[in-house]
């Protein structure tokens, strides 16, 4: 498979490919960021990796972590709490949100996380554990995004995400957490080398290094494992391990299917944390299933995401 670097590169690439074998016609929009579809009279668009089949109402709650958690609590569904704290005074009043927020970080022992209430890839995602850096980020965070939400944080032992297609689990994968692994001979800079190519090195890598107090020339005894990101995510250099539908944890999957039919999705991904202590969460999920992070990882991966963007595709132009 020829590596593309850029990520919508290899979408473009995969709903080409798509349309040609279905013989569906297709034009590109706004630099590749729109996608107009049609069949037979029929047509339909996919905007940047939202289809044109779930209802506009149920994607843009989608879009809000702190609406998604609302309506998830709702329902009952076990889920990480998404706190949304605005800029303008016209939500908050003379209030502020200054004396909400240390409460709620109190409240979840001094350890949050503040993250954006729009956005995707673990793009904005601090993990706070004092009230100097909460401030901090809250300033820098203002400054750039009208609203933004605290969440506890969680031991997360695992981190799921299943893709969803008219409530049925199309794709199950986990996502591992960069890591390095000793062999007591090598330093962690010649490990980093082996295991990682520079474009695939988590960009948190070094900063998680200096936390840790461990340096490039550091060797880590035999077996001893770091990990280089508190993050999951594939954007952030987890590394995707796929999980047979039929051997899939059920709890994931039950979670999955609930949270699809409460927030009346057709087309989404979920993604589920095992916490340590908590069960099983919803962290979010998402009405632009960007699978591209995936693909990118094996021709296998790449395959099954071409599959699942077949079949949604041929439900886009169905309607």
């Amino acid at each position: 498979m020829k590596v593309l670097t850029n990520k919508r590169q290899v979408f473009v690439k995969i709903l080409k490919e798509i349309c040609r074998e279905l013989d569906y016609n297709i034009q590109f929009l706004s630099q590749n960021w729109i996608a107009k579809i049609s069949k037979n009279n029929i047509t339909n668009y996919i905007i940047s990796y939202n289809f044109g089949i779930n209802k506009d109402a149920s994607s843009k709650i989608c879009a809000d972590k702190s609406a998604t958690s609302e309506i998830l609590t709702l329902h009952n569904i076990p889920n990480i709490t998404h706190k949304i704290f605005h800029v303008h005074n016209n939500y908050h009043g003379d209030i502020g949100n200054w004396q909400k927020m240390i409460i709620f970080f109190k409240t979840h022992n001094n350890k949050v996380v503040i993250k954006p209430n729009v956005g995707s890839s673990g793009s904005g995602v601090i993990f706070i554990d004092t009230l100097y850096r909460l401030e901090s980020e809250t300033y820098k965070i203002m400054s750039k995004k009208s609203s933004f939400c605290l969440s506890p944080f969680f031991d997360i032992l695992e981190e799921y995400q299943v893709v969803m297609l008219k409530n049925q689990p199309k794709l199950i994968f986990r996502k591992r957490k960069p890591t390095l692994i000793g062999n007591g001979k090598d330093t962690i800079l010649n490990l980093i080398n082996k295991s990682y190519k520079l474009t695939d090195l988590p960009i948190q890598a070094l900063e998680t290094l200096k936390e840790k107090k461990l340096g490039l020339e550091t060797i880590l005894a035999n077996n001893e494992v770091i990990e280089l990101n508190w993050k999951h995510n594939l954007g952030s250099g987890a590394i995707p391990e796929i999980i047979e539908i039929n051997n899939a944890n059920k709890n994931v999957v039950e979670i999955a299917k609930k949270a699809i039919k409460a927030l009346e999705m057709s087309f989404a991904s979920v993604d589920i944390v095992e916490t340590k202590n908590d069960g099983y969460k919803v962290i979010e999920v998402n009405s632009g299933v960007m699978l591209t992070n995936f693909a990118s990882h094996s021709e296998e991966g790449y395959q099954l995401a071409k599959g699942i963007y077949s079949s949604a595709i041929k439900l886009m132009i169905k309607r």
